[in-house]
């Protein structure tokens, strides 16, 4: 036994207190095991939480390089699907907008290349040997002067530096160039049309050297032309101005012709935001498109018309800067 001895010396009395050893060493084990439980349970947390983390770290840098690994091989719609906000996760929304971004540049620049070649291809078939097309039509020209028609020499001369202005490669095609393209066409129909048709063209010199795709304004004159224009009128009108407004460089083609049916300008302007082609109204959609595209998708063109009173068509190109705009 264990023996606990106490003595009292003021009150003159001795307390002895005596405990079994077997009882001693029972209640020491208990808590012997309980130290042991404890510590054993704190070293696995301590182990296990931070394996947790590291293994879970790991398996979500795995999925990023096998993400970069498909964007290496040409994938640039994969995403990461991750949605935590810690620094992997960071990392995984950075790279998604990136390829977003990627995405967007490569909508805009190559398939609006891929427009202007299809649209150049289209309006141009005589390419593929121009100075044959230019000789022949100087010929032709020649001839209808020499036989006193001379109307159908001017037309002929206008057509014929139409083509050359359109198929001639130029690195900056400026709103200039564009503009006499329309005018050179404009004039073969005032020369055909020539007591019933006029047209004006407003742009200020400030304009001239600002950048624009090529062919954006010719497919909407020849729009007019071709569905607009009354014969049993004698004042067809047509009008070009150009303006700058909030940073927004416009072109406004306005008409007194025949106008648009409201159903059928509803149809218009719902083909205008089709994603997919449908084969209808190729001239509109192509410079709609290729706009877009370009530049984004607050520009483009907008189309105003009112059945029997005519139509208004505004195509808004960005301001550029050391354009003198």
């Amino acid at each position: 036994m264990y023996v606990n001895k106490f003595v009292s010396a003021d009150q003159g009395y001795v307390v002895i207190g005596t405990v079994p050893v077997e009882e001693m060493a029972e209640t020491y084990a208990g808590i012997r095991n309980t130290i042991i439980s404890i510590s054993i349970v704190c070293i696995l947390f301590a182990v296990l939480v931070p394996a947790f983390f590291i293994i879970n770290f790991a398996k979500r840098t795995r999925r990023i390089i096998r993400f970069t690994q498909k964007v290496k091989y040409g994938n640039l719609t994969a995403r990461i699907d991750d949605s935590r906000d810690d620094e992997l996760g960071q990392i995984s929304h950075s790279f998604n907008d990136m390829l977003d971004e990627l995405n967007l540049y490569i909508e805009r620049v190559y398939k609006a290349e891929i427009k202007q070649k299809e649209t150049e291809l289209v309006a141009l078939q005589a390419r593929i040997n121009p100075h044959f097309l230019y000789n022949t039509l100087e010929v032709i020209r020649m001839r209808a002067i020499s036989q006193g028609a001379r109307d159908v020499g001017e037309m002929i001369y206008s057509l014929s530096v139409l083509f050359k202005s359109l198929v001639q490669q130029k690195k900056n095609y400026t709103l200039k160039d564009e503009m006499e393209a329309c005018r050179l066409y404009l004039e073969l129909f005032r020369i055909r049309y020539k007591d019933i048709f006029i047209y004006t063209i407003q742009i200020d010199a400030a304009y001239y050297q600002h950048p624009v795709v090529k062919l954006s304004l010719q497919p909407i004159i020849e729009n007019y032309v071709v569905h607009g224009i009354q014969t049993e009128r004698s004042d067809n009108r047509l009008s070009i101005v150009v303006e700058e407004t909030d940073d927004v460089v416009q072109v406004e083609v306005r008409d007194n012709g025949k106008g648009i049916d409201p159903a059928r300008l509803t149809e218009i302007l719902e083909e205008l935001e089709r994603p997919e082609e449908s084969g209808q109204m190729f001239g509109l959609r192509s410079v709609h498109s290729r706009l877009r595209f370009l530049y984004g998708p607050e520009f483009g063109i907008t189309i105003e018309s009112t059945l029997g009173e005519g139509t208004r068509i505004r195509v808004r190109y960005p301001h550029t800067e050391g354009t003198g705009v």
